[in-house]
């Protein structure tokens, strides 16, 4: 019943039944009804039957010619696609195996666990730009679900994949949807989850297996009308991160707000539970939309290089206020939010709470809560370069992860690390919504990957930061170097320290210098665990850093030549005080130290150079010298 799909690199096979080998392959009939098996080398034109039917007819032999080339490339005749076949080989295979008829016209459907819903294989690069991804979340409520299939079946005008996401319902309730959309004909994905992680971590789980395609996150209670898809595909235009449409329920696309149903030009009584009339009551609108500051999220799409410019929903807000943060997300990164006054979906508003017992009042407050914190809270960029030394690698990652700071985004650059560290990163930041991996195939350093994030995010975050992979940073570290750079426009790179706690004591005071609210202790230049104001960064020179080649030396001390640049501006570089104190897993009086030949070597093979044995008197003569 299912075309199951693993994780890249895993195997990915059809539905289980034995392909046939070339030699029995299935005849075409051509324009004059001869039957014949043709594989049609020809561009073009296909002389051997000298076919008057051309672009059709040889558009079918090149498919069947595709065909055979991806079977000699996997398994041999007569043998399923197995271990050896990629997720990319396996989707384009089903897709063509659809086309010339040795498959089901109905999609493929894929079952994923939750945890492994990163990659769909009948999902790649050709299937994203053809179809919409549309996300549906849904907990049991089968039969609200099977009429909203019903529904897109009927209405929708654009290819479609539809990425069913199970949260929790009873056994046999996924089947019945599969089985339902079968019928339907709609190419249908099932991701299933034994319990209801909430529907922002469910759409986040349909958002990673839609790949590189727009998404249309709906609600199994939302109807849409005629011509509802392709029109809000219309309006989703350039630097337009999400549109919706109108709708009779309540919310900020709702009918029932005077200022909404006069822009739209609906003055009459309609019936807002049908589609139909809805759409009809709109038609008079074509083409047109209007702005808005936010959407609900019952049935918006959501723009492909939007979603990778800024991220997925924010997790923290499992229920609700995701749509409304990602929004406002959105732009402040300078994109659009539209509503297509020509398109309509009924909506029945809050069934899903009803029928699932939850307090929306109490979630609302939540919500409400967390994002009047984000919005007192600057966007932060926050980038932290790896390579190998998982056991540093896993406790610095953790402590990034647990940082209480909303408005955070996590960029890991993994510079060609073994095989161990690149799956843990890989898993680990598989279901992190603030975290993006980047993996590059060499060893680029530590200057250049915080040269290239800076810079690309630069325009669109207030704070620009950077850990190294062998620092343990306390839970609040990134809101007090915020709260720090933000004290005074005179303010170059802040740093924390990582020393020891009575560092305090060693600080010389006429290195003291106070900056508004807040005292910096001066010092030429910081490392390790430092934030600079985005601002500062856009107005000067880039951190001067060129990408490294093969074993080329590295030029470590480009970000300090950077800070030198900072000072001669007339901004000060230093630690903040209080002092913000880190720890620093390669210093021998921590407890976290391994003392091996490949990690007492990660200098030499990130900075270029070598580094004496350090001792507890070192460290200790290295902090006076920092502070005093």
């Amino acid at each position: 019943m299912f075309v199951r799909s693993a994780q890249p690199g895993v195997s990915a096979w059809t539905d289980g039944r034995m392909l046939q080998p070339p030699h029995a392959r299935r005849p075409i009939r051509n324009h004059d009804h001869r039957m014949t098996a043709c594989i049609c080398p020809e561009p073009g034109y296909c002389p051997r039957h000298r076919c008057r039917k051309t672009p059709h007819w040889h558009k079918l032999c090149r498919r069947r010619q595709d065909y055979f080339e991806l079977w000699e490339a996997g398994r041999g005749p007569g043998q399923a696609v197995g271990p050896r076949t990629s997720p990319q080989t396996a989707g384009r295979l089903t897709r063509i195996l659809r086309w010339i008829g040795l498959a089901r016209l109905s999609g493929p459907k894929v079952e994923i666990n939750g945890h492994g819903a990163g990659e769909c294989g009948v999902t790649d690069e050709t299937t994203s730009r053809e179809s919409l991804a549309v996300i549906i979340p849904a907990c049991d409520a089968v039969d609200l679900t099977c009429r909203c299939l019903d529904n897109l079946a009927l209405h929708g005008d654009v290819p479609l994949q539809i990425v069913y996401v199970d949260n929790g319902s009873r056994a046999d309730a996924p089947r019945q949807v599969a089985a339902h959309a079968e019928r339907l004909g709609l190419d249908l994905c099932v991701i299933r989850n034994s319990t209801n992680i909430g529907f922002t971590a469910a759409v986040n789980q349909g958002i990673r297996a839609a790949g590189r395609r727009h998404v249309l996150v709906l609600n199994n209670d939302c109807f849409i009308g005629p011509g509802c898809l392709s029109r809000m595909l219309a309006q989703l235009k350039e630097r337009v991160a999400a549109v919706g449409p109108v709708t009779g329920d309540d919310g900020s696309q709702s009918l029932r707000r005077t200022r909404i149903r006069s822009r739209v030009g609906v003055s009459g009584e309609i019936d807002e539970s049908d589609p139909i009339a809805g759409s009809t009551a709109l038609a008079h609108n074509c083409g047109r939309s209007m702005p808005a500051d936010r959407l609900s999220f019952f049935c918006t799409l959501l723009s492909a290089e939007a979603l990778r410019e800024f991220g997925p929903l924010d997790e923290r807000l499992a229920q609700l206020g995701s749509d409304d943060e990602w929004c406002a997300r959105g732009r402040k990164s300078g994109w659009k939010i539209r509503v297509a006054m020509d398109a309509y979906a009924a909506h029945l508003h809050k069934s899903s709470f009803r029928r699932l017992g939850l307090d929306r009042a109490a979630l609302q407050r939540e919500a409400l809560r967390r994002l009047a914190q984000q919005r007192r809270q600057p966007a932060c960029v926050l980038v932290m370069p790896v390579f190998n030394r998982l056991e540093y690698v896993r406790k610095s990652l953790e402590s990034v992860l647990q940082q209480d700071y909303p408005a955070l985004r996590i960029v890991v650059w993994d510079n060609g690390s073994d095989s161990a560290t690149e799956e843990y990163l890989r898993r680990r930041l598989a279901d992190e919504p603030r975290a993006t991996l980047i993996r590059s195939p060499r060893n680029m350093g530590c200057i250049y990957p915080q040269a290239v994030v800076w810079g690309r995010f630069a325009n669109s975050v207030e704070l620009l930061a950077k850990i190294d992979s062998d620092i343990l940073a306390p839970p609040d570290y990134i809101a007090r170097l915020a709260d720090a750079c933000l004290a005074s426009d005179r303010l170059g790179v802040m740093g924390a320290f990582h020393f020891g706690a009575d560092a305090e004591t060693w600080i010389n005071p006429q290195r003291i210098e106070s900056f508004g609210r807040r005292s910096l202790v001066r010092q030429k230049h910081v490392g390790g665990c430092c934030m600079l104001r985005a601002d500062v960064y856009r107005q000067g020179d880039p951190i001067p850093c060129e990408p490294r080649c093969a074993d080329e030396p590295f030029s470590d001390g480009s970000f300090t030549v950077y800070q030198q640049q900072l000072q001669r501006r007339g901004l000060c570089n230093g630690y903040p005080l209080p002092l913000v104190h880190i720890e620093q897993m390669e210093d021998i009086r921590s407890e976290h130290c391994v003392q091996t030949d490949e990690y007492e070597t990660y200098k030499v093979r990130m900075r270029g150079r070598t580094q004496a044995q350090m001792t507890n008197h070192s460290w200790i003569h290295n902090a006076k010298k920092y502070l005093g």
